[in-house]
C-alpha cells in the first residue's frame, strides 16, 4: 500500500507541452491523468537499495578489496527518512579511495566489521 499518491512511480505516456505531461495511471485511480510539471518529481532510487562501491576491483589483477576500518559516520536525508552512512576504508587501497556506504549494506555484506563509537 502506498503511503501517499505522491509516492507512486508512474509512467509518462506523453509530453503534451513544455509544462504538461500525461501519465499512465491505474484504472481505479480517480485522478485526471494530465499533470503540470510543478506537480511531478524526478524519481530517485533509495540509496540503501543500491550496492554501489561494495566490491572494488583493480583492473590490473582483479583483486577483491575488503573493508578494514570505519573512518567516519554521517546521517543522510533521503526524501522522507534518514539513513546512517559510514566512510569505509578498503584494504589495499589508499584512504582517498574510501567510500560512503549505508549502514544496511555494511551490516548485510560485512557483519564482521565492528562499528564502535570510539573508533570514530
Amino acid at each position: 500500500m502506498y503511503s501517499s499518491y505522491t509516492d507512486r512511480i508512474e509512467k509518462i505516456v506523453k509530453k503534451l507541452s513544455e509544462v504538461e505531461y500525461r501519465l499512465e495511471l491505474p484504472l481505479d485511480c480517480r485522478v485526471h491523468p494530465m499533470f503540470h510539471v510543478s506537480k511531478l518529481r524526478k524519481y530517485i532510487s533509495r540509496e540503501d537499495n543500491l550496492i554501489e562501491g561494495i566490491v572494488s576491483l583493480q583492473e590490473s589483477n582483479s583483486t577483491y578489496h575488503s573493508p578494514y576500518r570505519i573512518l567516519d559516520q554521517r546521517q543522510k536525508r533521503l526524501r522522507n527518512h534518514d539513513i546512517q552512512e559510514y566512510l569505509v576504508a578498503w584494504r589495499g587501497l589508499p584512504l582517498t579511495n574510501s567510500t560512503w556506504e549505508s549502514e544496511a549494506l555494511v551490516h548485510k555484506y560485512f557483519p564482521s566489521l565492528i562499528i564502535e563509537d570510539n573508533d570514530l
